[in-house]
């Protein structure tokens, strides 16, 4: 009986010792940076596909024979996922633009600062939130 909460103490250090972390850490500025990029790629090969998506099944199936419904459905299906395609890319750009000025504007710095000390004025550093613009 005695070995039992031993047994459930050393099972939950290890259990907290090798587990994958649960919360997020706070995103740093490349991260912010890095995440738009990607998300920006995304969005442009999603803009590009969608007109293929759209013209290739008109091109192809006007030289396909009438196979009948299922070749129609399939026409129509790709039709409607290129149509589709459009409002998606529309919000990676914008989630991207997002996370874009998010990585422009995060910066913490370190700040000096005159401040009256025993009548006489010393500089201290103090930590500041700084924005930053690209232009």
């Amino acid at each position: 009986m005695k070995k039992i909460p031993v047994l459930i103490l050393i099972i939950t250090m290890s259990f907290s010792g090798f587990c994958q972390q649960i919360s997020p850490g706070a995103a740093t500025q490349p991260d912010y940076l890095r995440r738009a990029k990607r998300q920006q790629t995304i969005a442009t090969i999603i803009l590009v596909s969608a007109p293929v998506l759209i013209i290739a099944p008109v091109v192809i199936g006007s030289s396909i024979n009438k196979g009948g419904d299922a070749t129609e459905g399939i026409i129509y299906g790709t039709i409607a996922a290129g149509f589709l395609c459009l409002p998606v890319s529309i919000g990676l750009f914008i989630v991207s633009s997002v996370n874009n000025k998010k990585g422009v504007r995060l910066g913490l710095k370190n700040e000096s600062m005159n401040q009256l000390r025993n009548n006489g004025f010393a500089k201290t550093r103090i930590p500041s939130l700084s924005l930053k613009f690209n232009f």
